[in-house]
Order: C-alpha cells, then structure tokens, then sequence
C-alpha cells in the first residue's frame, strides 16, 4: 500500500515482480495449466491452430544490405524455426549460406539477433542469443571463409554498430556486465565502446555514456 498526498493507492500485485520467487513460478504455471484448459474446450481450437499454422508458414525474405558488391540477405522458408543469413556476389549471384542459427546449438534454440557487414564485405559482425534471452553474444565472420575470428563479446543485446573504414575494428553498443551494476538494471546503462579486432572485450572502456559527462 502507498500513500501520497492523501491518496490510498493499493497495490497487491508486487509480488508478482519477481519473476525468480518460487510463488511466482507456481502462478505462473497454474495460470498456464487454466489458461490451456480453456482454450482447449473451444470445439473449433484444432481449426484455428490449423489455420494459424498455414499462415504463419508462409516464410520471410528481408531486403538485403549491400557492401563491397556482396548482397547479405536473410531468408526463411515456411517449416524452419530461424531466418539463416545468406549472402551472393553481385545481384545475379547464388545465394551462398552464411549463418545457420539451427546449427550452432543441437536444441536448435540458436537466433540471429542482428548483424553488420563490413564496409568493404568481407566480414560481418553478428549477435546470437540461446533460448529466447536476447541477450546477444557479439561475433565476427569471415565471409569469404565462413571461419569465426576470436573476438567474441557479450552483453550485446540490440546493438548498435559501426564499422571502421578500414575494417579493423568498430564502435559498437553493450549492456553492463552482472554484478558491475545493481541487481535488477542490468538491462539499462547501456554504453558505447570501441573494438579493435584481435583484442580482449573485456578491456574495453566506454568512449559514451549516459552518466559521462
């Protein structure tokens, strides 16, 4: 309960809040369980999920990103779960496969959250995140080899990126470590740092942030 100039403001429901606590985790499941059971009793559920089902397997194809005269494009056909990431030399060219999330994680819970090809094509940083957290880990690929360099960043969650001219490195955006924040913002403070590939991320000091001055 809150009170603020006079006014009594109820709120029961904080709890709820945290997500972690086991009494949550039991409400959660048992509204679930209610939330199936009804949805089941529908006599036309199995004509709706068909229908569902039709429209959504219609695949997607994104507008592609040019650089260098490579054509990067993602691609996704109705019966798989992951757009894979494709590129072609020159608009004619064959499609050639660059990343299959689907085979980096044998549960297949593997997304390709972004990417950002280098200015002159040949390589692409990209995020994968595991099992739907979105919290992306920061990847580099050679495009001609299809190899991974070492770098490898975490906490890159809906970055930002911009490649040097020279392909050596980047400014890119990362949320804080855990534990280098207060527990419950570690999906704030997010800054801007810059990378020379072939160095430690962990090294990093941010060139923008918001508590910068």
């Amino acid at each position: 309960m809150d009170v603020r100039h006079g006014v009594e403001v109820r709120d029961p429901y904080r709890w709820l809040e945290d997500g972690e606590a086991d009494e949550v985790r039991r409400w959660s499941e048992a509204q679930g369980l209610h939330t199936r059971a009804v949805l089941d009793a529908i006599p036309f559920a199995a004509a709706i999920r068909e229908r569902l089902r039709a429209l959504f397997s219609i695949g997607l194809v994104s507008a592609p990103i040019v650089r260098g005269g490579l054509y990067f494009h993602q691609r996704r056909a109705g019966d798989q779960e992951q757009p894979v990431l494709y590129v072609r030399r020159g608009r004619e060219g064959a499609d050639r496969v660059l990343l299959d999330p689907a085979s980096l994680a044998a549960d297949r819970t593997s997304a390709l959250d972004w990417f950002y090809p280098s200015d002159d094509g040949g390589l692409v940083a990209y995020g994968v995140s595991e099992g739907g957290s979105e919290m992306s880990v920061l990847h580099v690929r050679e495009v001609a080899t299809g190899r991974d360099l070492p770098d490898t960043i975490p906490n890159a969650r809906a970055c930002s990126l911009e490649w040097r001219p020279d392909g050596s490195g980047f400014f890119y955006t990362r949320y804080p470590a855990p534990g280098t924040v207060p527990a419950g913002e570690e999906n704030y403070h997010r800054r801007v740092y810059e990378h020379t590939l072939g160095r430690d991320g962990r090294e990093h000091e941010p060139v923008h942030a918001d508590d910068q001055r």
